[in-house]
């Protein structure tokens, strides 16, 4: 009996024991090296394995005639346009299934945790500092954690693993959501109090630039503003217009607006702002990108394809 097909579009830190596995049961097609190459190797594959590096479009995703799943070891979801496949009928695998299973998936909320200590503590600027011959640390006056308030607005897996790491360093904890039973505040006394907001909601259509001047308005000028969940949940011109005035003390930023796009003006004119000024972090979306953590959410959905 002939193998079906599985395409794996990223292929480093792929588990070489799945992929083992996999192809016993499957033709594995393992990377592309372009868009253009991975147009040529969709025709005839039945699965699709795929990160965050392409944006599957209805353009793409019609080179793809017989295609049955699709497997994305991520819980967001907006690097797919779903609308399309519902309408081809194909099965999407992602995170959101396997609540139980990600539990322990702690990636996303551990960088959040050191982009708070980078920009309490000045620790990207001090870097750069020393590497110039330099050593003036007043220059680097930071601010404990201790005793902080620290709001976090989506309260699910990564909020609430959050929320644990941080009472570690003794801060107090406010938390909004959409589901009444996970908010111990309201969202705007939760922006009034908070010295540091950190975000985890997941991005659709009802919360594009959810986060814009009516929420940044309510800050403390002392406060920072933290974003590892999708990028468009932020409105970024708004973010920049406050951070431009010091109407807040600083943001990080793991991901952007339309990452699939880059490099846009938005991009080019936030990054420009990051690289002039020490109020801005930004990485390259990098909050699941951990050995185990990548390791882990793929297993996890790729188990039901082995299975």
């Amino acid at each position: 009996m002939k193998k079906e097909t599985l395409l794996i579009t990223e292929t480093d830190n792929f588990d070489p024991n799945t992929l083992n596995k996999l192809k016993k049961k499957f033709n594995v097609i393992f990377g592309v090296t372009s868009q253009k190459d991975m147009i040529k190797k969709l025709a005839n594959i039945q699965y699709l394995h795929v990160r965050l590096k392409y944006f599957l479009n209805k353009d793409l995703l019609s080179y793809c005639k017989a295609l049955k799943m699709i497997f994305t070891p991520t819980t967001g979801l907006n690097h797919i346009d779903q609308d399309y496949v519902r309408k081809r009928k194909i099965c999407l695998i992602s995170l959101k299934e396997y609540k139980k299973e990600i539990r322990n998936i702690n990636a996303t909320a551990e960088l959040t945790i050191g982009l708070i200590l980078n920009l309490t503590r000045n620790i990207c600027n001090a870097k750069d500092h020393v590497e110039k011959f330099n050593w003036n640390r007043t220059l680097f006056l930071g601010n404990d954690l201790n005793g902080k308030n620290l709001g976090i607005i989506g309260y699910g897996r990564i909020g609430k693993i959050l929320s644990k790491l941080a009472k570690s360093f003794k801060m107090n904890i406010l938390y909004y959501d959409i589901v009444k039973s996970r908010r111990n505040t309201t969202i705007k006394s939760l922006c009034r109090s908070s010295d540091v907001i950190s975000i985890h909601i997941d991005y659709n259509k009802k919360n594009h630039n959810f986060f814009d001047e009516k929420y940044l308005s309510l800050m403390k000028k002392s406060s920072f503003l933290v974003n590892t969940s999708r990028g468009e949940v932020v409105n970024h011109e708004h973010l920049l217009s406050f951070l431009k005035k010091k109407k807040i003390n600083g943001a990080a930023l793991d991901v952007l607006d339309n990452e699939h796009l880059f490099l846009t003006k938005l991009h080019k004119k936030i990054i420009s702002y990051a690289k002039n000024n020490q109020n801005l972090i930004i990485t390259p979306h990098i909050g699941g990108y951990s050995k185990e953590s990548l390791q882990k959410a793929e297993n996890i959905v790729l188990g039901k394809l082995l299975k």
